[in-house]
């Protein structure tokens, strides 16, 4: 019955240890070139309805330039998922284009 349990709890720490490394994949804004590669790595791992709305983010974000004070866009978005991305340009765009009376 020890063995049993044994293994039952062995097989579910290593069914854990492989579901966490199978996390979405995360944009790397430590310098300009990780930056590059991330997002290319990052968009093709997407659906291509998804691809395109990450895109669209990515250069509506640079574009209008949404990051915090002293930051780059791409620091902004460091550690952000694609869907994360897609969602804080979002929010960026509508604060920058909210009137504040």
């Amino acid at each position: 019955m020890n063995k049993a349990k044994f293994v039952s709890a062995a097989a579910l720490c290593l069914s854990m240890s492989l579901l966490v490394g199978c996390g979405d994949k995360k944009v790397d804004g430590s310098s300009q070139e990780s930056f590059s590669k991330s997002v290319q790595s990052v968009a093709e791992s997407l659906p291509d309805a998804k691809k395109q709305q990450f895109a669209i983010a990515l250069v509506q974000g640079q574009t209008i330039g949404i990051h915090a004070k002293g930051q780059t866009f791409a620091q902004a978005v460091d550690g952000k998922t694609a869907d994360e991305v897609i969602v804080f340009v979002k929010q960026g765009i509508e604060e920058k284009t909210t009137l504040k009376w």
